[in-house]
């Protein structure tokens, strides 16, 4: 059953397109080498192919071109990862690896939220050799937790980063039929241009959209992706913010050898580029 994002809000879905369309552009005189942004992708450790040998990821994607691969692991993540059980809200896994974490949220009655779905979703695209980053999509309230959280993948054939959303089960596609990253996504909105989905239910896709609405006013990007990469100590976020849209930098010292750092960035040219 779907329902309307803003049926029961405080803020109307015209509120979040009002300031979407106020900040709508970045800054493309901005030099990410000032705080060396450079994303890192774990392929090829001891747990990554624990990872690829106990789920048998490459019988499950296959031969094929990129995309064909993709389009299988997601198909068969959705099985793995979308099971039934309680709303997962104060309950958190962090610290655990991908198998605990499914054993865990079943043996206490939980469903995985976008959240741990799209971890484990892009720790099993970098085990199967794919150059993919996990990606918190985020509304304008810097204090507040809701948010959106997906998959990010480098297709080499078309030198392109694209959008995998395991927990709705989507890809997005522009009216060609070209398959659109999170940048794209943020444009289809701001001109109120429909994206294309895997569905034929009008309610469905309502509902996609106006999540959507709320959740591209910024990106979270965790800098180094690899195996359990929340667990990690010495985390790096970066944040793309629209031009205008300042938030300072800040560390957090958690102990003697571990603290995350939280920087800003407001050019998307550093985001997308072609790797």
């Amino acid at each position: 059953m779907f329902y309307s994002f803003y049926q029961n809000a405080e803020y109307s879905m015209e509120d979040d397109l009002r300031y979407l369309k106020l900040y709508s552009d970045y800054d493309h005189t901005e030099n990410g080498q000032a705080h060396n942004l450079n994303f890192t992708f774990e392929t090829n450790s001891l747990e990554l192919i624990q990872i690829r040998d106990t789920w048998n990821i490459d019988d499950v994607m296959g031969l094929g071109a990129e995309l064909q691969r993709i389009i299988k692991l997601k198909k068969w993540a959705f099985e793995l990862l979308c099971f039934n059980g309680k709303k997962l809200e104060s309950r958190h896994y962090e610290k655990l690896n991908c198998f605990e974490t499914i054993q865990l949220a079943k043996s206490e009655g939980y469903s995985l939220n976008c959240r741990y779905i799209s971890l484990i979703f892009t720790q099993i695209l970098l085990a199967a050799g794919f150059k993919a980053r996990w990606v918190s999509c985020l509304p304008m309230e810097l204090n507040y937790c809701e948010c959106h959280c997906v998959s990010e993948v480098f297709i080499e054939e078309y030198k392109k980063w694209i959008v995998v959303d395991v927990a709705l089960n989507i890809f997005y596609f522009d009216k060609k039929g070209n398959l659109l990253n999170l940048y794209d996504i943020r444009q289809h909105v701001l001109n109120n241009e429909p994206f294309r989905i895997q569905s034929t239910k009008k309610e469905h896709f309502q509902y996609v959209w106006e999540y959507w609405i709320r959740h591209v006013f910024r990106f979270k990007f965790l800098l180094n992706n690899k195996y359990n990469m929340l667990a990690s100590s010495n985390k790096t976020f970066v944040f793309l913010n629209p031009k205008g849209f300042v938030v300072n930098d800040k560390g957090i010292i958690h102990s003697e050898n571990d603290t995350t750092r939280f920087i800003h960035f407001y050019n998307d040219k550093l985001f997308w580029k072609e790797s």
